[in-house]
């Protein structure tokens, strides 16, 4: 399996052969035989996600490191009481089931819309993506809460983005 990445941030390959570490470095294409190297997630701590948090719509911020863009946004919506999700892959609708342990997440019994789509250029990508992950990892920057999900080699699939709206909550006033 080939995996195209496009980075924005240095990450470390292994070559498992040779054990020979490189970096990558800001905004280089390059294509990574996942059967010949590794990329590895950066060095953090675990931070396992809760259902409060994981509740929600997501917006898919990245697919295979390359920026989604465009009107039609695609999003995932995890419902945790019933431990389903579904949402939109740019066009299409797609559903299913998914268990969480750990830092291991998988998704199972997916499902999708099969409509004839001119513009939703990541559909493809997200779904095949879904299908291929096993880990993932949290992070925070200001309101934004991501949920970056990777495959069974430690590859970036995925990153999912949570904007928090509860600053919104409460007494407002108005001024003119």
């Amino acid at each position: 399996v080939t995996v195209a990445d496009s980075t924005t941030q240095p990450e470390t390959v292994v070559q498992p052969s040779t054990n020979k570490v490189s970096k990558k470095t800001k905004k280089q294409k390059s294509k990574i035989d996942t059967k010949k190297a590794v990329t590895t997630q950066p060095e953090q701590s675990f931070e396992e996600i809760s259902n409060e948090n994981l509740e929600g719509e997501w917006t898919v911020n990245q697919v295979n490191g390359e920026k989604v863009t465009g009107d039609e946004r695609p999003y995932i919506y995890f419902e945790t009481a019933q431990s389903r999700f579904y949402g939109s892959g740019g066009c299409n609708l797609i559903n299913g089931d998914y268990a969480i342990s750990q830092n291991k997440i998988e998704f199972s019994n997916m499902l999708s819309t099969q409509r004839m789509c001119d513009n939703a250029p990541f559909e493809y990508q997200i779904n095949y993506g879904m299908s291929q992950v096993a880990t993932y990892k949290v992070s925070q920057s200001g309101n934004e809460t991501y949920l970056s999900l990777y495959d069974k080699y430690n590859v970036k699939v995925l990153e999912l983005r949570k904007h928090n709206m509860d600053f919104l909550n409460g007494a407002w006033e108005i001024i003119k």
